[in-house]
């Protein structure tokens, strides 16, 4: 979501090792974009190969939210109308509005309990030690 564009870096999958594998080559640097971001990963779910499958995003949200609370709700209302489930994983920068506007995210996308988010501490060993242990990747 950062960089110079909002691209795919791993096709759906279930496969963790690809994701993980995936959050090893990630760069640093850009200005998160987290809009664009949802976006280009709904349209990328729209075609997916198995149709039957249930939808999930999975956010990485380590730098500020530029944009307003607003906008961020109407986007996770939009995607529990199209049942998109949404897992956020919080680290790094901690600005005044970031955790309140997740929370937002959160709650306008959850639906039955299928969305959750987890924050990371900071200061915590490894990024892949506490998202194997959590509630998002069981």
């Amino acid at each position: 979501m950062a960089g110079k564009g909002v691209r795919v870096l791993v096709t759906p999958t279930s496969d963790l090792g690809k994701i993980l594998a995936c959050m090893h080559g990630l760069e640093i640097g850009g200005e998160m974009n987290l809009a664009s971001g949802i976006q280009v990963a709904q349209l990328a779910l729209k075609h997916r190969q198995n149709k039957k499958q249930q939808q999930r995003i999975i956010v990485f949200c380590g730098s500020p939210i530029k944009h307003e609370k607003k906008l961020i709700e109407m986007i996770g209302k939009k995607l529990k109308k199209n049942s998109v489930a949404l897992d956020i994983i919080n680290f790094g920068e901690q600005d005044d509005g970031k955790i309140e506007k997740l929370e937002a995210l959160l709650a306008a996308v959850n639906n039955n309990d299928t969305s959750h988010i987890v924050h990371v501490p900071t200061g915590s060993s490894a990024l892949s030690d506490v998202l194997i242990k959590s509630v998002a990747f069981i």
